[in-house]
């Protein structure tokens, strides 16, 4: 019974903008904004995923202090990083992603961080993958934070898996 309410009452921030509203405080000992948090996380995730073709995709070259717009896949060479950019409906970005350039291949690491309509991160993840001594030869760090408005860390999560998501014991 209480996590119907509980997901009645997430239903009902998220329905009518009160969680993530302008001026609205979020209690970071609340496990109704974690679920609304995390829930906002999913939507802005499922919108990335159905709109690819929208992504903004910028490169950050060696030397240069401006950023180039990446187009058909075409990058510059001596790229350092690569930013990807989405944008809502309304033409608010709702996520920025930052990938450093792994020249060897060997690695790869990806920085995400998620907006709410304010242009506050509520939420960061950070993706990183090695070769390394583990099954598969691939190890998988995974770290996702969540903040309430005054950007204090409400929630974080941290794994260690090999290729196949098996919790690594060696951390």
């Amino acid at each position: 019974m209480k996590s119907i309410l509980v997901l009645v009452f997430t239903s009902i921030f998220l329905l009518s903008g009160y969680a993530f509203g302008p001026g609205r405080i979020l209690k970071p000992t609340d496990d109704t904004v974690l679920t609304a948090l995390r829930k906002r996380k999913a939507v802005i995730d499922r919108y990335i995923f159905k709109h690819q073709n929208n992504i903004i995709v910028l490169a950050k070259i060696t030397g240069k202090k401006k950023l180039v717009v990446v187009k058909n896949g075409n990058w510059p060479n001596q790229t350092e990083y690569s930013y990807n950019i989405i944008k809502d409906t309304l033409g608010h970005i709702i996520m920025i992603a930052q990938m450093p350039y792994s020249e060897s291949g060997d690695w790869y690491i990806e920085y995400r961080h998620y907006f709410d309509d304010n242009g506050k991160t509520f939420a960061f993840s950070r993706l990183g993958n090695i070769f390394a001594d583990v099954k598969g030869g691939l190890a998988m760090e995974i770290l996702l934070k969540y903040y309430d408005d005054n950007f204090k860390t409400i929630n974080q999560t941290y794994r260690l898996t090999d290729k196949d998501e098996k919790n690594n014991k060696n951390k």
